[in-house]
């Protein structure tokens, strides 16, 4: 199965440019996170999930699978949750989510 780097986003935050900056974050933490991942700058795919709630619901469902996953808190926004970032294969959680 081909796999990817997912990078899921908050769509509440305002701007197109924050969403970006903080996905790039959640991407940047991830290749921190796990120096020897098998991601070589291929197949990278934003998304987009409704708000905090439903991206802690990813988050769940990530540590329920035993995936490798890395997120990003915003400093300037109350260290609230922003964007996560899992290389993995394309999992059914992933295709009810929109491209960012």
């Amino acid at each position: 199965m081909n796999k990817a780097m997912f990078v899921i986003v908050r769509d509440d935050l305002k701007t197109v440019g924050l969403k970006a900056a903080q996905g790039a974050h959640a991407l940047a933490q991830h290749l921190i996170d796990y120096p020897n991942t098998q991601w070589k700058n291929n197949t990278l795919i934003f998304l987009k999930t409704e708000n905090i709630y439903t991206l802690y619901n990813i988050v769940d469902f990530l540590e329920l699978k035993n995936k490798k996953y890395s997120t990003f808190y915003e400093p300037d926004l109350n260290n609230e949750l922003t964007a996560i970032a899992v290389y993995s294969e394309r999992d059914n959680k992933f295709k009810k989510l929109k491209l960012l």
